[in-house]
């Protein structure tokens, strides 16, 4: 048991480095705090593995544990020698924590932290006995992932892409869980499912900073429970379906484009930029949320009017990691005579809106009459409803809002051209839909509540997104 754990420890900890040297290249002017560097590093870590383990079977190279980590030794020193030769060449570093919006609570304050600290802890213990001790369960989760991961443990190459279930679904899933089998030197069907609940970790930790660095300790602690109260987290985070992973890509990018239309910052362009990418790579909605993400920044920059150069370099910087990765993959799969499957089919010819009115019942019937969300979707509502002016009058609040009515119109509009929607509209897919932004929820309810009952007296700046 100890040899086991020891393994999965460095099966983690490699591409976490080199994630963190990745993260040290771009942030070179600003310190992040450790938590929120952790959470980043283990996401980039695991978009890099993936990327590598493609490129490896894309040439013909065998799936062995030795190839695979020189590959990851190779880049991470790479990033870690520029890193410091950049250090030598440029020895000034601002001493600048961008999120580090550590505040000292008092009286009730503390109670209401420490209090959650403790639900946080109880969670998080629990979340990993159920993902290190029940196995995978779960048809989506075996039939998209694990057994894909299982043919190329046992096959070594990607010879076989073609004939296994799903074949041209995004391959990060499968690849992270190859990975930790061949850490293990045999299939386990159990421990392979601690990347789960990390990356359940490093989310929360992203979003709990997120928040605080725009309101305080009490509010980033309230959006932390409002996340563990929804009970579809809870079974995503101890499970080996990929939507968990897709909320991590998909709302860090927000977070980071919000971060970088604030502070100027390049370093955050480039690290949503990164993330979208990875995101493409980890499920087919992965695309469509990559143009969402490409429109939102292109609203960003006519926010800030500036020169049309300017703005095009940004939205270069961000867009093509994304394009590098979607076209990489997309070529492979065309060269290896993989087609999207019928459940993909797009009916070109014409909209079937007969099924609008099927749809949003669907999505009312998911959104507040399943257990899934708790009751954040009628707080939010009542949110918006009560505090429109507040809304109209914060760019930040219509950013989060504009975005999460962007995302709910990719299942909608998707529903509405496939021949068959009946898989989309269904209970556990459109709740698994759902739950790649269901975050956003959380943030427009802590931000638009912090905003009415805080805001005129601290003189939030609403101009911006902060």
């Amino acid at each position: 048991m100890l040899l086991i754990s020891l393994k999965l420890f460095f099966a983690i900890l490699i591409p976490t480095l080199v994630g963190a040297a990745l993260l040290k290249n771009i942030f070179t002017c600003t310190k992040l705090k450790r938590s929120v560097f952790l959470g980043f590093s283990y996401g980039l870590g695991q978009g890099i593995l993936a990327q590598i383990i493609l490129f490896i079977g894309a040439l013909g190279g065998r799936f062995e544990v030795h190839t695979i980590l020189k590959a990851l030794l190779i880049v991470g020193l790479v990033f870690y020698g520029k890193y410091y030769f950049g250090l030598k060449k440029n020895s000034f570093m601002p001493e600048e924590n961008l999120l580090d919006a550590s505040t000292t609570e008092t009286g009730v304050g503390a109670i209401f932290k420490g209090a959650v600290v403790l639900c946080f802890s109880l969670y998080v213990a629990m979340l990993f006995w159920k993902a290190w001790y029940w196995p995978i369960w779960g048809w989506d989760s075996m039939a998209t992932s694990v057994f894909n991961a299982k043919v190329f443990f046992y096959e070594g190459s990607l010879e076989n892409l073609k004939y296994v279930p799903h074949a041209p679904f995004p391959l990060q899933i499968p690849f992270s869980i190859l990975w930790l089998n061949l850490n293990l030197g045999q299939w386990h069907d159990e421990y392979i499912k601690i990347i789960f609940p990390l990356v359940f970790l490093s989310f929360a930790a992203i979003q709990h900073y997120f928040l605080k660095y725009y309101t305080n300790s009490f509010w980033a602690s309230l959006g932390l429970l409002f996340f563990l109260s929804a009970s579809l987290i809870t079974t995503h985070a101890t499970s080996s379906y990929r939507d968990l992973f897709l909320l991590y890509y998909n709302c860090s990018v927000l977070i980071s484009l919000m971060l970088w239309h604030d502070s100027q910052d390049n370093a955050w362009l480039i690290l949503g930029g990164l993330l979208s990418g990875f995101g493409i790579f980890t499920k087919l909605e992965g695309l469509p949320y990559f143009l969402i993400h490409s429109l939102l920044l292109i609203t960003c920059l006519f926010k800030q009017k500036k020169p049309l150069k300017v703005s095009i370099l940004a939205f270069i910087k961000f867009t093509l990691p994304g394009l590098v990765i979607f076209l990489f993959f997309y070529m492979y799969k065309s060269l290896s005579g993989i087609l999207m499957t019928e459940k993909t089919h797009m009916n070109f010819s014409g909209i079937f809106l007969d099924r609008v009115g099927w749809i949003l019942q669907r999505f009312l019937e998911d959104l507040f009459w399943t257990s899934n969300w708790s009751i954040i979707w009628f707080l939010l509502c009542f949110a918006i409803l009560l505090h429109i002016r507040v809304i109209k009058n914060c760019f930040r609040l219509q950013f989060l809002l504009g975005a999460l009515v962007l995302f709910f119109g990719v299942p909608f509009s998707t529903s509405l051209i496939v021949h068959d929607a009946s898989h989309i509209l269904s209970r556990f897919t459109l709740s698994r839909i759902f739950l790649h932004f269901f975050p956003i929820s959380i943030w427009l309810i802590i931000f638009i509540y912090y905003r009415v009952i805080t805001g005129s007296r601290q003189g939030l700046d609403c101009d911006s997104i902060a």
